[in-house]
């Protein structure tokens, strides 16, 4: 397998490209900053994608999987991101694993920790946060147990973010590891196509539209 994963978040953007091997994956970071998003992700994100491929001799075309996180994040960020992942996957016809970052962040929450449940609260970046409530399987992976709900600031009594974009993006190429094996792991995403790759971006309308009480 040849894979590419991407995390996209509200002010950065990290990329990671491993080869057959699964050692020593090429990884990259892009620090963003709201006032400058549009112009720097939007020249940087395919020449960072070209490089990191250059690194581990892979063509961008040969690229068999992508994994990417589908937010919460920035409204810019993931609709640049995700329309270009879009683009590589239907050219090449190349699997897309989606996974929202709630989800990841307890997935990497639950491989350290001994908990059976967690709530990841993720600032929204707008004085709320977005919850989601999530229980471990058997395999360290969550399963949903909430939907995800805006919450008040100060409601917000543990917040699990302090991860580091790298940390990430590693646990994105894992996960393509345990779905090609399984083909179907309860409490991951499975494979889709291009089309199916839908942002969640949180303070949207659209978001006002599921979760009214919000």
């Amino acid at each position: 397998m040849k894979i590419l994963a991407i995390d996209t978040s509200y002010h950065g953007c990290s990329l990671a490209v491993q080869g057959e091997s699964q050692d020593s994956p090429s990884f990259k970071h892009l620090d963003l900053q709201a006032s400058h998003l549009t112009t720097t992700l939007s020249t940087q994100f395919i020449p960072s994608v070209q490089e990191l491929c250059q690194a581990q001799n892979i063509p961008l075309q040969d690229i068999t999987h992508i994994a990417t996180t589908t937010g919460p994040a920035s409204f810019t960020g993931l609709r640049i991101t995700l329309a270009a992942l879009q683009g590589i996957a239907f050219a090449n016809n190349t699997k897309i694993l989606a996974v929202t970052r709630l989800k990841l962040l307890a997935q990497h929450y639950f491989q350290s920790n001994h908990d059976e449940n967690i709530t990841i609260h993720l600032d929204n970046q707008r004085g709320h946060y977005f919850s989601q409530a999530f229980q471990k399987n058997g395999d360290n992976l969550p399963l949903e147990t909430s939907d995800v709900t805006l919450i008040e600031e100060h409601k917000a009594e543990k917040s699990y973010d302090a991860v580091s974009p790298q940390d990430l993006v590693a646990l994105l190429l894992k996960n393509v590891h345990i779905l090609n094996r399984h083909e179907k792991q309860e409490g991951i995403a499975v494979f889709q196509g291009s089309e199916g790759l839908s942002p969640f971006y949180g303070h949207t309308p659209e978001f006002k539209k599921i979760f009214p009480q919000a």
